[in-house]
């Protein structure tokens, strides 16, 4: 009998290789967290973490304001130029809403230096 020659690339073949180990994990019932887990230990040189970033900083309703003031900005000022409402920025300093992740990585932008970003906006407008 004949063997049989794979057309397959190198690249197709470790995909479904992976496919098929995939696949058990899933006969096996396991989840998505626990699938990462086994992979991370059994393959480590399949996971790559280029950058973690820290998470942003928390900015409670005082903080918010301060910030804003600091600028010398109103809150439609302050929300136009950040690009949100005016109610949603009223509703930071109020407490009745956090600013998102996003919204809170650009107030650390501006915390580092709120001038000197001032000064990069007037600059770039």
């Amino acid at each position: 009998m004949k063997k049989r020659i794979s057309r397959r690339s190198p690249g197709a073949r470790a995909l479904v290789r992976s496919m098929a180990e995939l696949r058990g994990y899933v006969d096996r019932g396991m989840g998505l967290g626990e699938i990462a887990l086994d992979i991370r230990r059994r393959h480590p040189e399949r996971v790559r973490v280029a950058f973690k970033a820290a998470d942003p900083g928390q900015y409670p309703p005082a903080a918010v304001k301060k910030l804003r003031q600091m600028l010398g900005l109103s809150q439609a000022s302050f929300g136009q130029t950040i690009g949100v409402s005016r109610i949603l920025v009223q509703s930071w300093e109020r407490g009745v809403r956090e600013p998102s992740p996003l919204a809170r990585r650009l107030l650390d932008t501006i915390s580092l230096d709120p001038e000197a970003w001032m000064a990069r906006l007037r600059r770039a407008g």
